[in-house]
């Protein structure tokens, strides 16, 4: 845990490439940013789609659909990253007018990152405030730390509920590897809202 929160974290870009398969289809792969910890690749802008559908879904759940707009909504992410899934959820808030961000980081640069990022959602939601006359009501937090840490803590400690809980963190062991996301599922199931909210 120690290594990965200390470990250099880099964004490089990279520009588009056409790319040949094995099958002899080809295709042109967009310009885009890589995210990597130490070396190692962790997250890539052509995540773009998968974050759109998984944002989407999470947002489009009857429970969350129906409820009164005026609700404020409560979403945990689990692992920050380029901020991609952040950004989409900062967005469906947005279209909600209110709702609270909270995102869990392990490593320190990428927490910085995410940091960064906030101001500049909250910059932007004020310049949305501006435009449209608008109060908006959202908050966004930045929690470091370990994602079952920081999850029991929030979770147990605090007593915090989330309407949507969404999980990527990257696997620290090998042992963890597929599994990191689902090891403490009993305390992520805590933190969910029950049934009617």
């Amino acid at each position: 845990i120690e290594a990965w929160r200390k470990a250099p974290a880099q964004i490089i870009t990279y520009p588009s490439e056409r790319v040949s398969q094995p099958d002899g289809t080809t295709y042109t792969a967009n310009p885009g940013r890589r995210l990597l910890i130490g070396g190692i690749p962790v997250m890539d802008t052509c995540e773009g789609p998968w974050a759109d559908g998984t944002v989407g879904l999470a947002f489009s759940v009857d429970k969350i659909r129906f409820l009164n707009p005026n609700y404020k909504l409560k979403v945990l992410e689990r692992g920050a990253g380029l901020n991609i899934v952040g950004t989409r959820i900062i967005n469906k808030l947005v279209s909600r007018g209110s709702g609270e961000y909270h995102v869990i980081e392990l490593n320190d640069d990428v927490a910085d990152n995410a940091e960064k990022w906030k101001e500049h959602m909250n910059e932007s939601i004020a310049g949305y405030q501006r435009i449209t006359g608008v109060k908006f009501d959202i908050k966004i937090f930045v929690h470091r730390g370990e994602a079952k840490e920081v999850t029991r803590k929030l979770v147990l400690d605090e007593e915090k509920r989330f309407n949507i809980i969404l999980s990527d963190t990257y696997p620290l062991t090998e042992e963890e590897s597929g599994i990191n996301d689902i090891e403490d599922l009993d305390v992520i199931s805590k933190g969910l809202y029950k049934e009617g909210v």
